[in-house]
Formats: C-alpha cells, structure tokens, sequence
C-alpha cells in the first residue's frame, strides 16, 4: 500500500504525562504477555504459600481468614503483581507493626512520639512499595522467598533454611534477590532484637552486658518470640479492629517504664558488636567471590549452568563455617552446629540445582528453512501493516495504542523466532511445533492486527459522524444559529484511504464549526462581563482553552463542548440577571413610553423641533417595547439586549438631555424675571439635582460601567412625568414673570385711585391676578399690607 498524502492534521504530540503513560502501558503488555503461563502458576503457588504462613504466623486476623485472604492475594498476583503483592504484604506489615505493639517495642524505641510515627510509616511504606515499584512475577518470587526465609526462622527445625532460600533467590533472580534480603530483614530484625531484649531482661546481676548470653546474635531461631505473637482478633468487626489500631496508636504516646532496660539498650549491645558484624560479611562476602572466581576459571564456558549452584552451595557452606568459628573474636553469636551446617549446604544445592538442570539443554543443529520462510513472510505482512498504521496515526487523531502494543509483541516474537531460527537454535523436534505456531498462531494474530485496525477506524468513523451531527444540534438547542455542512453519507465499506479522507473531512467540519461559534461566544461574554458581571476576567478561561485546542490540531469536538458548557454555565449563572435586565428594559421603555399621554402638554413650552423630537423618540421607544414582549430571551440572546440596552439608552440620553435642558432653560428664565432675588417661588429643587444625575450617568456609561447604567435607568426615567409637570408649570411662571410688568401698572394705576385693590379688581384671571398681588407685595411691602386668604392689597395708613 502506498503511503497516504501529507494530512492537514499535523502528528498527535508524543511529549507529555498521556504519551508516557501510553508507552509505559504498551511496555508493560509487552513483558506481561512474554511471561510463561508456568511462571505464573509457579508465582501463584508460592504467593499462596508465603502469604498463608506470613499471615498466620504474624496473624492479624483470626483463622481461617488468613488462608482466605492469601488465597485471593494470590489470585490477584497471578495476573497483576502490582496489585496482589502491595495488599499481602502490606497486612503482614501491619500485622508484625500490631505484634511489636502489643509488646510496646516502638514505644521504647524513642520518647519522642514524632520518631515512633516515623518508625511506624517508613516500615510500612517498606513493605508495601517495593512490590509496587518492582512488579514482575519474577520480582514476587522474590519477595515470597524473603517472606518464606523469614517464616522459616521462627521454629528451631527449620531455621537454617533460610540461607538456602536467600541463595536460591540470588541464583534465580541475580538482582530482584535484594527483593528476598529486605522482606526477611524486615521481620527478623525487629522480632530479633525483641526476643534479645527478653533474653538480657533475665539476666540478674546488674553488668548484664558482660554475661556471656548478653552476646548480640545475628543468626538464630525466633522460637522464643514465636509463642508471643499470637495475639490477633477475635473476629473481623468494628471493636477488634478498633483494638488493634488503637494498640498501634497508643504506642505514639505510652511512656516506656525507664527502670527497665529497652530496646534502646539492645540496639547499643548491637552497636558495639557492630564492626564484627560488618566484618563477617565482609569475609563471607570475600571468600565466596574469590571461590567464584576460580570455579569460573576452571569450568569456564562449559559451566554456565553449575557456576551459580556450586557458588550458593560454597556461599552456604562458608556463612555457617566462619559463623561457628568467629564468634568469640568478632564479639558476636550465633546457634549452629555441624547438623545445622550440612543441612543449610545440601538444601542451597537441593533448591538450586533442579532449576539450573531443568534450563539447561544442549544445542543441535538443525535445518530451519520453512519457520525461516514463514517467518519472512509474516515480518512482510507486518510490515505492510505497520505502514498502514503509521499512515492512520500521522493523518487522523484516532487512539491506536491497543492495535500498536498487539504489533509490537507479535513483532518481538516473530524477531525473536527468526534470530533463533537463524542460529539452528530449535531442535528437530520443535521445527513442527514452532511452524505450527506461526501458521496457526502468528499469521492468524497478524491477519486480526489488519481486521481490528479496520473495526476502530469505523468505529472512529461512526464516532466523528455522530458526534458532529450531535454536536449541531446542541448548538442549535441554545439558540445558535449553526447548520450541517456533511457533503457524504456515512458509508460501512471503505478502503482505508477514503476512510481516511471522510474522517478527515468531518474533523474539518467540526473544526469550522467551533471557529465559526467562537466569535459569538466571545461576544456573548463579552457583553456578560459588562452588563452583568464586571469582575470576570477580560478573557474567558473557556474560551481561551477552546482556542488553544483548536490550535493544536485536537479533535475539535473537546473545544465546542467547553463552549457549549461555558454556555451552560452562564446560562445558569447568569439567568436571573438577564431576566432582571429585561425587566429593568422594559420599565425603562415603559416610562417613556407612558409620556406620550403627555406629550402635548409641553408643546406650548418646546420649540416645534424639539417637540417633534420627542415624539419621535417616544415612537421608538413603543416600538422596541413591542418587540422586546413578542421575544424570549436567554443567554445567547444578550447580543440582543446589548443591542435593545444601546438604543433605549440612546433614547433615554435624548430625551433626558432635552428635558434637562429646557428645565434648566426656563428656570434660569424665571430667576432672571423676578422682580426681587428673594422671591420664593415653587422651584423644584431635588428634580433639578436627579436630573443633573441621571443626564450625567446616562452621557457616561464607560465611566459608570453599563451595568450600573443599566440598573439606574428604570429610576431615571421614573422622574419623566414630575420633569414634564414642572417643565409646563415652569412655562406659566414664566409667562406668568413676562406679563408682571403690565400687572404691576394696573395694580399701581387702581391704588391711586383707592386704599386697596382685589384680585377681582385687577384684569386678569383669578389665579393670575393672585399671583400678581403676591409679586407686587414681595418687593414692596414695607407700604402696603396684603390680606392672603381675602387676597386684598392694602395701603399702610
């Protein structure tokens, strides 16, 4: 197959957390699935054996709960050492934390309470980690050898086995055997130095550390702590469960009695002995190597097999040989005799030499012609996969990662066959068995590597198709106005380079979609942010994200669904204020509409284009009023509010700014008509300031911000109908002031004709003619009298 045109999609990154973790899964099938049943078995009987003897002897749990529990540990183990091996061994931690509690160990070994809880946590985290950080079934093995050599060690028939288990662990796993010396470390050496502690604690004379059985021991039975830890529960239920924690717990703050020696004394015994202590392992360690060194020479390369037994027999033999000899000059002990000896040395050999023999299998050379040939060809069809694969993974962002590991190992294993076939490694007997699993085996696995490649490219294909209709039509549910584009029907049959192709296509689509709802939605928060919420950011985080996927060539369905739920959100967020704008709207809309009742009565006091302004303006208003009643509104309509909030607030700016202006007009008119500066006439002082106010806000939104204007509008308009009341009234007292002078002759002309004059008198109107007597009174009444309710002016005699 030809390889695929360049994609618009660029490569998928291979940095990051989720690539790491792609490859750590994929290596991790790889050495899961090259692991032989027969290991796993073996892994199985041994975890059930170790975990049933860890727990019952270091019992937690009373029986046969034990048993049940290693069983499924077991289980477990069998197919995820990761997950089995943490659970087993952490109980058997707690379980010796429990057990060294009851005989307050960790409460001697400091008074500081924070050092005990540190004992307490590193212990445990030993146990539990290393089989988390090292977990192959080869590294359980391991771990369930330690585990037995420490069970081993409890009883004074079996104790010298575990050296054997140590060395056969070495030979078997080479590294993975420090695995073994840290689990039987963990629970000898504690349960050691406590079963010393017991044993100078009965010595009666007070230079205790100069008796002979105060010599600190480094190898020897635990049968005399054994028969102190059998204290477990009762039954599995809240108040033994309480107990044993509590146990644990009280050993942070129990005060160790100080006139009795503790483990303190026993660690500086252990101290002092030491530097002979680090010699014996320096001098085992130094003859076993020189022994290896010269076995090595002499059997050269004929011994690969036997090396390893003859050094862990040598290595068994020699830790026995210098532990009876050595301890009175390196200041140590030790139970052993020549029994004990022989027995450790011809159990290393038992237990590591059937592996050894059982692996070894001399080499015959052999004719491998037809797995060569079949080999070649199943490597070409592999090859012609991997390429289409290569092409899947560089045109579309599909996960392929199952498809890719099953390639890798089917590659691993083909290789590996091919390089042995190469060097005559199979026997005659195996050619037929090795032809069958690559006829029977391999070629079908390579022929279902071509059929599952094709069943996730439809899958994907069938995904992508619906998940662009879907995602049309969720946009159209919130009120976006978006329509399906698909040019081709999804079809079920397709060679791989028009799936390829149709997918590609679709990705675009929806890669267009999300640009095209992008710009909507910025301005849709944008317009949230200042009508509503002032605070939020000056850009989305959502948004933001959105655009860094599509930026990085991600399927586009990750960028529209955070914009679908960013709008959601607002939605939620904001319903009840959008709500509350509309209303504020249509109250705002509602007062000026409500002038057009009193529109003519400012004719008289307007200029023929103001007023023909304000009608106008009144209309609009109407109008913008009816549409905003025939709509329903949600969040992704604030485009529209913004819009109806900008036009009611250019009309609301006109027509205050009129008013305002004639108010202010006709007041200063009035002022400048009075006949005194002190007259007091109805001038109506706090609508002046409101206005002032309002026309400020309304003229400088920026400055106020827009929701604030838009919260302040309904209580601006409300003062329309006082400003045109006073507007009128102020047009009277105007004409009213224009027409005093004439007033004033005629009231002057009546007086010098009589001592009083009425408002009857004068030739005005009633109200006017009242008015006109108070003005002539309020500048010259030091010489007349003016009688309010009879409304007579009068001469003073």
């Amino acid at each position: 197959m030809k390889p695929a045109k360049k994609s618009l999609l660029p490569h998928l990154p291979k940095g990051g957390i989720r690539e790491i973790w792609k490859e750590f899964n994929q290596k991790e099938a790889r050495e899961r699935a090259l692991e032989p049943r027969r290991l796993r078995i073996i892994t199985f009987i041994l975890t059930f054996i170790s975990m049933s003897l860890g727990l019952s002897f270091i019992p937690l749990f009373p029986q046969p709960l034990p048993i049940l529990i290693s069983f499924m540990v077991a289980a477990v183990t069998y197919g995820y050492p990761q997950a089995g091996m943490p659970i087993g061994c952490g109980v058997i931690g707690l379980g010796l934390i429990y057990q060294l509690s009851t005989m307050n160990f960790i409460s001697m070994i400091s008074y500081d309470s924070t050092v005990r809880a540190v004992v307490i946590v590193v212990w445990l985290v030993l146990f539990i980690v290393p089989p988390i950080v090292y977990h192959r079934q080869k590294a359980a093995l391991a771990i369930d050898l330690g585990l037995l050599a420490a069970m081993t060690l409890f009883f004074n028939q079996t104790y010298f086995l575990a050296v054997p288990l140590i060395l056969t662990s070495w030979v078997l796993f080479k590294r993975k055997s420090g695995l073994t010396v840290l689990y039987t470390i963990l629970i000898f050496v504690p349960l050691l130095l406590m079963q010393y502690l017991n044993t100078i604690l009965q010595i009666v004379r007070t230079d205790w550390w100069l008796d002979p059985a105060a010599v600190p021991a480094v190898y020897l039975p635990l049968s005399g702590i054994f028969k102190d830890l059998q204290t477990s529960m009762l039954q599995f239920r809240l108040y033994d469960t309480n107990k044993i924690v509590t146990t644990i717990t009280d050993q942070l703050y129990l005060t160790a009695n100080p006139t009795r020696l503790t483990i303190m004394d026993a660690l500086k015994q252990y101290r002092d002995s030491l530097p002979g202590i680090m010699l014996f392992l320096a001098i085992v360690a130094t003859l076993v190597l020189a022994i290896f060194l010269i076995v090595k020479t002499l059997l050269q390369n004929s011994g690969d097999r036997l090396l390893p037994i003859i050094t862990a027999t040598s290595a068994a033999a020699l830790f026995f040989i210098c532990l009876s000899a050595l301890q009175i000059p390196l200041a140590i002990s030790g139970k052993i005799d020549s029994l004990t000896a022989a027995g450790a040395v011809f159990a290393t050999l038992a237990f590591t030499l059937p592996p050894s023999l059982i692996s070894y299998q001399p080499k015959k050379t052999a004719s491998n012609d037809m797995i060569l040939e079949k080999t070649k060809e199943l490597l070409g069809r592999l090859q012609t996969f991997e390429e289409n694969l290569n092409t899947v993974k560089t045109n579309i962002p599909v996960d392929v990662t199952s498809v890719d590991g099953k390639m890798v190992i089917i590659k691993d294993k083909l290789t590996d066959i091919f390089n042995k076939a190469m060097a005559g490694y199979f026997e005659a007997s195996e050619v037929d068995r090795k032809f069958d699993e690559l006829e029977k085996g391999l070629s079908v696995d390579v022929d279902s590597l071509f059929s599952e490649l094709d069943l996730l490219l439809r899958e994907f294909h069938t995904l992508v198709n619906c998940e662009y209709s879907s995602w049309v039509t969720r946009l159209k549910a919130v009120g976006l106005n978006v329509e399906s584009t698909v040019k081709t029907a999804f079809q079920n049959d397709l060679p791989l380079e028009s799936r390829i192709e149709r997918i590609k296509e679709l990705l675009d689509l929806g890669r267009l979609l999300a640009n095209r709802i992008l710009p909507e939605v910025e301005q849709i928060y944008t317009i949230m942010r200042s009508l509503y919420d002032p605070n939020l950011p000056e850009e989305s985080g959502a948004i933001s994200f959105a655009k860094e996927k599509l930026d990085e060539k991600t399927p586009p369905w990750v960028a529209i669904d955070t914009l679908l739920v960013s709008l959601n959100n607002w939605r939620r967020q904001y319903s009840a204020d959008i709500l509350s704008s509309v209303e504020r709207l249509k109250a705002s809309l509602s007062y000026i509409v409500k002038m057009k009742s009193r529109v003519e009565s400012l004719s008289p006091a307007l200029e023929a284009a103001d007023y023909a302004r304000i009608v106008a303006l009144t209309k609009a208003a109407e109008s913008i009023e009816v549409g905003l009643e025939q709509k329903a509104v949600n969040v992704t309509e604030v485009t529209l509010i913004s819009n109806i909030f900008q036009s009611s607030l250019d009309i609301s700016r006109g027509i205050l700014l009129m008013l305002n202006q004639e108010l202010l007009n006709k007041e200063n008119a009035i002022e400048s008509l009075l006949p005194t500066a002190d007259y007091m006439w109805e001038k109506n002082i706090t609508l002046k300031e409101r206005m002032a106010s309002a026309v400020e806000t309304v003229t400088n939104p920026s400055k106020y911000g827009l929701k604030q204007t838009l919260e302040n509008l309904p209580r601006f308009l409300a003062n329309l109908d006082e400003c045109v009341a006073t507007i009128v009234l102020y047009h009277e007292r105007k004409e009213l002031l224009l027409n005093y002078p004439k007033a004033e002759t005629a009231i002057e002309n009546q007086l010098s004709e009589k001592l009083q004059v009425s408002a009857r008198d004068l030739p005005f109107e009633s109200k006017y003619s009242e008015e006109f007597l108070r003005l002539f009174y309020s500048h010259k009444y030091p010489a007349f009298s003016f009688d309010e309710q009879n409304m007579v002016l009068a001469k003073k005699t």
